[in-house]
């Protein structure tokens, strides 16, 4: 690029040397033509490298920001089935450990996939509930998360006043419901026990009563925090829609605690109060 310019300015020292000569003055003119045309030809490419530099890495490399936003409602449900089926089988590892072998002989060997059906089945209940929650919040407060104290704040104490306590409702019927009318289904050795829809609801109403003081005083150690992350980091730096996956991230280890306190056998198992 300097030997551009050098040859344009020996052209227009010639032209001057001339006295302004027509074809001097062309010549110069000339040569100050090819040496814009050759710069410009040049700066051009290169700053357009340099941009693709630095656009590139954050267009290619958040493809989850990318894959939400694309999937906004279809990409977080997924996710969250998967995660809420791990935590039930998770939960239920950890209740074989703690429960004796003569205790666990007594169960059917379908009673465990009916119960992780049923979880799987409450799943899209659940996370349709949440992402409805979500796209309210957004309406009600605003979407923007810059301040803490005006957006953030106001959608912790709404989340903790509104959807956790409907949450832990819902999971504990829906999940005792489903895991009923699915031993309804699979244990066929037990066609004289099975359960009517009334047994259903009374059994799944009587789960919430029993343990809905307990689940929700132990959400207050976790969801706090998680929300003010959820709120500010996740929604700043992934995306809005992939809140729902965080939850359902979070809820690994908070539903293994649920299906716990939900399906447990010994009730003094998983108190924290």
């Amino acid at each position: 690029m300097q030997s551009t310019w050098r040859s344009a300015a020996l052209a227009w020292q010639s032209s001057r040397a001339c006295g302004f000569h027509p074809s001097a003055c062309s010549r110069a003119h000339a040569g100050l033509s090819a040496g814009f045309s050759r710069s410009f030809s040049m700066a051009v490419p290169a700053a357009a490298a340099a941009a693709a530099e630095v656009v590139t890495p954050s267009v290619r490399g958040n493809v989850v920001r990318r894959l939400y936003e694309r999937y906004p409602n279809l990409a977080p449900m997924l996710s969250g089935i998967c995660l809420y089926v791990a935590s039930d089988l998770l939960a239920a590892s950890v209740e074989a450990s703690y429960t004796s072998s003569s205790e666990t002989t007594d169960e059917h060997p379908m009673s465990q996939l009916s119960r992780t059906l049923g979880v799987m089945a409450a799943a899209p209940i659940q996370l349709t509930g949440l992402l409805a929650f979500y796209r309210w919040i957004d309406r009600f407060v605003g979407p923007r998360n810059d301040s803490f104290v005006r957006h953030v704040l106001p959608k912790i104490c709404l989340d903790m006043v509104v959807w956790t306590p409907s949450s832990v409702c819902m999971y504990m019927y829906l999940t005792t419901v489903f895991r009923m009318q699915f031993e309804n289904i699979l244990v066929t050795d037990l066609q004289e026990k099975r359960s009517t829809l009334a047994e259903r609801h009374d059994q799944g109403f009587r789960k919430v009563t029993s343990n809905f003081s307990e689940s929700y005083s132990a959400s207050w150690l976790v969801w706090p925090l998680s929300d003010a992350i959820n709120f500010t980091i996740v929604a700043r730096y992934f995306s809005p829609h992939f809140r729902a996956t965080w939850d359902a991230g979070m809820g690994l280890l908070w539903n293994t605690y649920m299906s716990i306190i939900t399906f447990r056998k010994d009730e003094q198992f998983g108190k924290l109060f």
